[in-house]
Order: structure tokens, then C-alpha cells, then sequence
């Protein structure tokens, strides 16, 4: 203590410093003494503090989330090890992510993804959230998350109907954030605690909100994925199934794939027909049209919506003519256009 006196140069000094703090607080809050501030600055500090670490772990806990979705493939494995950064951050035991979609009587739910800290804990009947209707389960929240609120509390203080249907499933409390994408209400993730009754905290609330969004977004680019699979297993059963050569070309005019039929017709393999595709035909059709220019505007129109049939000269690879009929067309795949050849050979037709 006497060196901070003798620091401060004696009580003089310490008076003197006083009183311009006083001045200076004066000018901003008339009538308050810094004494009298002392305490409560030294309190509202430590609130700022606090809030900051909050903040801070808040911001920790997404980060985490989010470079894990964006260094790994979104399977079930890292979805999974998500959600337990998110429950364990929000003292969670399982949520649910579900997608709307309408039907005539009204919107719809249908459970997307799930996750239980216990998997092997007895299990519930969900059968119910598989795919429900609003309207018959959830009727006072369709009204709330479509507006953009949030459900938050104790589910014995919801409306009877909501209360039944979750306590069956032995959710104490839950937390239920909407999703939007594209402004257009997309589904709502369920948080749950099976425990004990509670309302979650601004920062917990916090933390689940943006969970709701990245998961909503993950099942999404998932089911996208899932469907461009499945095309490309359709198209692949389609061009093997095909009793007419097939071959796909993309939006800057490459071959890129073709059945077994073609591969007969042309006595080739599939790698030598896609890489040397223009060889197969002569320099110049029998009408005159150099063939590589007079395909490739044809393959241009087809891509723009035109479907187009003709006939056509080719050879095979043993130099044999091969007069065809071709048909053009365009579908989609993996939300991008792709054209189509449909070639069938012309017997007893001569084109030369």
C-alpha cells in the first residue's frame, strides 16, 4: 500500500485523480460519484467477461461442427460425431431433422435424420415421426415454426395434444428450431433432453439454431447426392437394358458413356468408340455436309430442347457402312443437361 502511495504521489494526488474521473463520468452520467460505480463496474465487468466466454465457446462449438462437415465426407459417421459435439454442448440426448412436403390435405413431416446418445437404450415407437401431418400431431407448432419461432421448454407446459405425443416418446424437454431455405419454410430440427424439465438458455438456444441450419443443409446435399446416384444407376440400367444403340454426350458435345449395343454395331470397344467417335463416320455425308460440323450442330440443338431425327452414314471399325437412323434429345441429369443418341441401324436402306 505505500508504494502505491508513494506511486500516486501521496492522497492529493489520489483526490486529484478522483475528481477528474468524477468530472469525466459527470459529463456522461450527471449525479454519480465513482465510488458509488465502483462496485457495479467492477460486476458489470465480469458480466462482460462471462458473456464473452460464452460467446467464444458458442462460436467454438459451430466452428467445430462446420470444418468437420467441410473436411469430410457427409456420411452417417461424421454426421454422427457432429451431433455429439452439439449435445454435449447443449447437455443433449437426441434430435431429429425433419423435412416438410405437401400433400392435399396439408404440410407434412418426414424424419430425415436422427441421432440418440444411446442408441442401445430401450427404444421408442416412432413410427408416428416417421412421416406425420401437421395438422393431426402438430397442429399449434406448424402455426409457430412456419412463422419463424422457436419451441422451447418443459413438454408438460405445451398444449395436451404435443405434450402426449412427445412424453410417449419420454422427451422431458425439447427445443425445436425452424429451418428455412430460399425463404420457403424447409422442415425443423427437434433437440431433446429425456431428463429433466427445463428451458434452455439464450446460448444453448443459440447453438441449436445454426445446428438446425448445417444439418438441414448436410440431409439435403445428401438426399441430392442419393438422387444423382440413383439416376446415374437408372441411366446405366437404361443404356445396358436398351435394345437400340445409346450413347450420352454432355454440354460441350464430349461422348462420354454408350451401351454394349453400340460397342456390337461398331465391332469396337467402349474406350476406343468414345475417344475416337468422329473416325466412325466418313469426312463427308452423302448429301455433302462435312459430318463432324453437321453432327455437332445437330448435338447443339438437341442439348437446346430440339428433338431431331435422321438418317445417317457411319462405318465400323473394319470400314464397313453402317447406314443408320439417329434420334437426339436431351434429358437431365444431376441437375445439368445431357444429351441423348438413339441409334438404330438400317438394314436394306443405302445411303451412298
Amino acid at each position: 500500500m505505500g508504494e502505491h502511495k508513494q506511486f500516486f504521489g501521496g492522497g492529493s494526488l489520489r483526490r486529484a485523480v478522483a475528481d477528474t474521473m468524477n468530472k469525466v463520468i459527470g459529463a456522461f452520467a450527471p449525479g454519480i460519484e465513482i465510488g458509488e460505480i465502483r462496485e457495479e463496474s467492477i460486476r458489470g465487468a465480469s458480466e462482460a467477461i462471462e458473456l464473452l466466454r460464452r460467446h467464444e465457446k458458442i462460436i467454438e462449438t459451430l466452428h467445430e461442427v462446420a470444418l468437420l462437415f467441410l473436411s469430410k465426407k457427409e456420411d452417417k459417421d461424421t454426421m454422427a460425431a457432429g451431433a455429439k459435439i452439439i449435445a454435449d454442448a447443449a447437455d443433449l440426448d437426441s434430435f431429429a431433422v425433419f423435412r416438410n412436403f405437401n400433400m392435399r390435405d396439408g404440410l407434412y413431416a418426414e424424419q430425415m435424420y436422427r441421432w440418440d446418445r444411446d442408441a442401445v437404450s430401450a427404444p421408442r415407437s416412432e413410427s408416428r415421426l416417421k412421416d406425420f401431418s401437421y395438422s393431426r400431431l402438430l397442429p399449434y407448432w406448424e402455426e409457430l415454426l412456419s412463422g419463424g419461432e422457436t419451441i422451447n421448454g418443459a413438454v408438460s407446459s405445451m398444449p395436451r395434444r404435443e405434450a402426449d405425443l412427445l412424453l410417449g416418446f419420454g422427451v422431458v424437454s425439447c427445443f425445436a428450431a425452424p429451418v428455412f431455405i430460399e425463404n420457403s419454410f424447409w422442415g425443423f430440427v427437434l433437440f431433446e433432453d429425456c431428463r429433466g424439465e427445463r428451458r434452455f438458455d439464450d446460448d444453448q438456444a443459440e447453438i441449436m439454431r445454426s445446428a438446425a441450419f448445417l444439418y438441414a443443409n448436410a440431409v439435403e446435399r445428401s438426399e441430392i447426392e442419393r438422387k444423382a446416384v440413383e439416376a446415374d444407376g437408372f441411366n446405366r440400367a437404361l443404356l445396358a437394358s436398351s435394345p437400340f444403340g445409346m450413347m450420352l454426350f454432355d454440354e460441350s458435345l464430349f461422348i462420354f458413356d454408350c451401351n454394349d449395343r453400340i460397342c456390337d454395331m461398331f465391332k469396337t470397344d467402349r474406350n476406343h468408340f468414345i475417344e475416337c467417335f468422329y473416325e466412325f463416320s466418313p469426312e463427308y455425308q452423302p448429301d455433302g455436309q462435312k459430318s463432324s460440323a453437321s453432327i455437332e450442330t445437330l448435338m447443339r440443338r438437341a442439348l437446346e430442347g430440339e428433338e431431331t431425327s435422321f438418317e445417317w452414314l457411319h462405318f465400323d471399325s473394319d470400314g464397313t457402312p453402317l447406314p443408320c437412323k439417329i434420334t437426339l434429345w436431351r434429358v437431365i441429369r444431376a441437375g445439368k443437361h445431357v444429351g441423348v443418341f438413339f441409334v438404330h441401324k438400317c438394314k436394306g436402306v443405302n445411303l451412298l
